[in-house]
């Protein structure tokens, strides 16, 4: 049976969180948040209460509670139940027991504030700054992940969808436009479906039944975390369909890959040629400094990319036209068909036009390899392939003793996975044909990453 309250109950409960290491207790000694007060209340622009009325909610436990949100992935909901439910949120944001909580409603209204004042990438920049001042450098790399806050899905027709996609405001009256939501996106999340009784399947089918697809509609909250001190360097919002990583600017993302490059390059990796990416600015930028190589854009996230802006019944004429440079036998042709692409698509499909133009020298780059090669270079499914092998192999034991365990077990699918690239022809490349690549010949490249020529020896094309 419970025994009456005691005065100093919630004091104890208090100290025996901080005995435990309140991780949020040591954020609040490392970062001074009334630094962002001023900020806050420019983005705001409050007016002033002299007058009356009900006093709004301070800005800077406001903020906290989007910290919070970015650190441990909540949405508007979960946020608002667990400021109610945890003590240690309730001390993060100087709340009492008997303090007003913000409810979902308002907590999205003040990240919307943020979001259109153009403030919230200007008051995590502050936040890195400050850690900074204090010593928390970003030191050892970035954590790199986003979770999606779901929003109420929008019943619209065609016409408003296509609208809303080529960036026009449908005509709607001024008390149904507050009601539409245009920013918020569609994605896919992907998830695990648990076992359940009956026959066993094999192969493709097994895998497909495991794999669960749910679309999600909302936003994503994309963070930075550092590796060494676990604190947040930078947060924004957008909407569910951004790619995580590339997100997050270019200047930190770069810094992050210029550093785990030259460790690589440190331990032995050597004549690179080619790097395959997805399309990320950082990358790009560290490939071309560190190993002065070629950079490919994954063709096949390119072609999604591609054919978000033709449109649902224009997708299968639009694939066809690009698979035309694809299939030329050398580079410069299929520079100059990529361009009649794009000039046969420029009338109705400006916006694809533009992309094509943009993105034209990134995703051909490895026609300038030899033929045999580019069915394995153009994109990462070998990557991501393997990635999946990795994932799946690391799921079954579930649980390592320590990291050495799981390192014996990744450099053993690796070695295993390394001689069958090697040895089954069908597989990857042969050795043989990655010969006439090495160092001391000359390979053509493109012109923003062209190695010095060498009159002594003869030019491979």
């Amino acid at each position: 049976m419970a025994g009456q309250a005691g005065l100093f109950d919630l004091q104890d409960r208090y100290a025996e969180l901080s005995k435990s290491g309140d991780p949020l207790e040591r954020l609040l000694s490392v970062v001074d948040f009334e630094v962002f007060r001023p900020t806050l209340d420019a983005a705001l622009g409050r007016k002033d209460r002299s007058r009356g009325g009900r006093p709004p909610l301070d800005a800077v436990m406001m903020f906290k509670i989007l910290v919070l949100q970015a650190l441990y992935g909540l949405s508007d909901e979960q946020a608002e139940y667990q400021v109610r439910d945890r003590l240690s949120f309730m001390r993060f944001l100087g709340l009492g027991l008997g303090d007003r909580v913000p409810d979902r409603t308002t907590i999205w209204l003040f990240r919307e504030a943020l979001v259109t004042a153009g403030a919230m990438e200007g008051l995590f920049a502050r936040f890195d700054a400050d850690l900074k001042e204090r010593g928390y450098f970003a030191l050892g790399g970035q954590i790199i992940d986003a979770s999606i806050v779901e929003a109420p899905r929008q019943r619209l027709t065609r016409e408003e969808k296509r609208q809303i996609r080529d960036g026009e405001d449908p005509p709607w009256p001024p008390a149904k436009a507050r009601q539409k939501d245009t920013q918020a996106r569609w994605t896919v999340k992907r998830g695990r479906v648990k076992a359940k009784p009956g026959p066993t399947l094999d192969g493709s089918e097994a895998r497909m039944v495991e794999g669960l697809l749910i679309p999600a509609f909302g936003y994503k909250s994309h963070i930075t975390i550092d590796r060494r001190f676990r604190l947040i360097r930078r947060f924004i919002v957008t909407d569910a369909a951004r790619h995580d990583g590339a997100q997050l600017g270019t200047s930190e993302a770069e810094t992050f890959w210029t550093e785990f490059l030259r460790k690589l390059k440190r331990r032995g990796l050597a004549g690179v040629k080619l790097v395959i990416s997805d399309a990320h600015e950082g990358i790009k930028a560290a490939v071309s400094k560190v190993f002065r190589a070629t950079w490919q854009r994954c063709r096949v996230h390119f072609m999604r990319n591609a054919l978000a802006h033709a449109g649902r019944s224009g997708r299968r004429v639009v694939s066809a036209f690009i698979a035309t440079a694809f299939a030329q036998d050398n580079a410069g042709a299929a520079k100059a068909q990529w361009r009649q692409v794009a000039d046969q698509v420029r009338p109705k499909l400006p916006k694809l036009a533009a992309l094509l133009d943009e993105a034209g020298e990134d995703v051909l780059a490895f026609m300038t390899f030899p033929k045999e090669h580019r069915a394995k270079i153009h994109s990462t499914n070998p990557l991501e392939r393997l990635n999946g092998e990795i994932k799946r192999r690391t799921e079954i034991v579930g649980i390592f003793p320590n990291e050495a365990a799981i390192t014996r077990l990744i450099g053993a699918i690796l070695l295993e996975q390394n001689d069958e690239w090697a040895v089954q022809r069908a597989r990857y490349m042969t050795l043989e044909t990655i010969a006439p690549l090495r160092d001391d010949l000359v390979l053509t490249l493109p012109t923003a990453a062209t190695w010095p020529s060498r009159p002594d020896l003869p030019e491979t094309r």
